[in-house]
């Protein structure tokens, strides 16, 4: 399990559930978990993550959800983890 030290800096109140998901960098990964759990936050984590060790690239990457709207927000907390992170 590797986590890029930017995240780990920037979102320190990750649980260990979290962190799991966020450092897990070999193959796909599915997260079920109950709302208000933090799974969004920790899917855009770990795209953030493996984009900055080196990875994967943006144009590999798919993250899927049920809703257009909550794709949109998912878009939408990709770019302010990247813009907070550095990326």
């Amino acid at each position: 399990m590797t986590i890029a030290p930017a995240l780990l800096t920037n979102y320190p109140s990750l649980n260990e559930a979290q962190r799991s998901i966020i450092g897990h960098c070999d193959g796909p990964l599915l997260v079920i978990a109950g709302p208000g759990s933090g799974k969004t936050l920790s899917l855009v984590l770990r795209a953030i993550n493996l984009l900055l060790l080196g990875k994967a690239s943006p144009k590999s990457l798919v993250l899927c959800t049920f809703t257009e709207k909550a794709a949109f927000e998912m878009r939408d907390r990709i770019s302010a983890a990247a813009h907070k992170v550095g990326y």
